[in-house]
């Protein structure tokens, strides 16, 4: 999923906008894989080189993960047919 295919989702803004955040980590992710991929070419260095940071961002989409189920959660409650989650 992209931050552009949730625009056109029923999703609430906030709803919304902690998923684009959760990609948004979910990419910083690779890109810091990729990143020390260029100097460590053992992708079990690479896991050693980045676990920290990784471990932290990890932590950080779990918190927003929660995040967007107490929002959809919330929102659950006042669904009709228009209700956005």
């Amino acid at each position: 999923m992209t931050i552009q295919e949730l625009q056109n989702a029923k999703l609430s803004s906030t709803t919304a906008g902690y998923l684009a955040i959760y990609l948004k980590l979910s990419d910083l992710y690779d890109e810091i894989w990729d990143v020390t991929k260029k100097h460590y070419e053992n992708d079990e260095v690479v896991s050693c080189v980045s676990r920290d940071l990784c471990e932290a961002l990890s932590k950080a989409r779990d918190e927003v993960m929660r995040l967007v189920e107490r929002s959809i959660i919330e929102n659950i409650n006042d669904v009709d047919n228009s209700a956005e989650l």
